[in-house]
């Protein structure tokens, strides 16, 4: 079946009464800093609760707009977030990857680096290291975490408001816009 139908992937249902695992990422207004809270969805403490709660510092100006986690085994600490203010925002939020998030030792800032306007969405390259972002600016921008350079990958005519990387093509990225176009650039020029 379908979704909810009981089949589900493999064969196997799952019950939507049961505990998913989930994080949420909250910006608090008055001066509150970005928290990350991780639990079970019948575990998540009440906004109010500090129970669980990992903050981040250097909160963005404006609400955050897109968030993205590095996969790559070297870094899968590191998360990335957009925001309305033209920041993209990294952070460090864990410190063992064995322990729950909350007990991880807190989060520690990594860089921060700006479109000219909303930044809209971001990437991690597959080897981690590197994130790619997309802003309202039509800008695709590309940020070396070892170096702390920032590049232009190229632009669009309009927002970018998706960029993606895949693990086949490490060189390449990809990035959609409101001009109706999808770019792929290859950093290498191996096209």
């Amino acid at each position: 079946g379908g979704l909810g139908g009981g089949g589900g992937l493999g064969g196997a249902s799952a019950s939507p009464l049961a505990p998913v695992s989930s994080a949420q990422l909250h910006v608090g207004g008055g001066g509150d800093a970005p928290s990350w809270e991780s639990g079970t969805a019948s575990e998540l403490p009440a906004a109010d609760s500090s129970a669980g709660v990992v903050r981040l510092p250097g909160r963005p100006d404006e609400s955050v707009s897109a968030l993205c986690w590095c996969a790559a085994p070297a870094s899968s600490e590191l998360l990335a977030a957009c925001a309305w203010d033209g920041t993209v925002r990294i952070w460090s939020v864990c410190a063992a990857a064995s322990a729950p998030l909350a007990r991880r030792g807190g989060a520690a800032h990594v860089a921060t680096y700006s479109h000219e306007m909303a930044a809209l969405a971001a990437a991690f390259a597959p080897q981690g290291g590197v994130l790619f972002s997309g802003g309202a600016d039509a800008a695709v921008r590309s940020f070396e975490l070892s170096t702390g350079g920032l590049s232009a990958v190229g632009s669009h005519g309009g927002p970018v408001v998706a960029v993606a990387t895949a693990e086949p093509h490490p060189s390449m990225v990809l990035s959609a816009s409101l001009d109706k176009t999808v770019a792929v650039w290859d950093l290498l020029g191996t096209f």
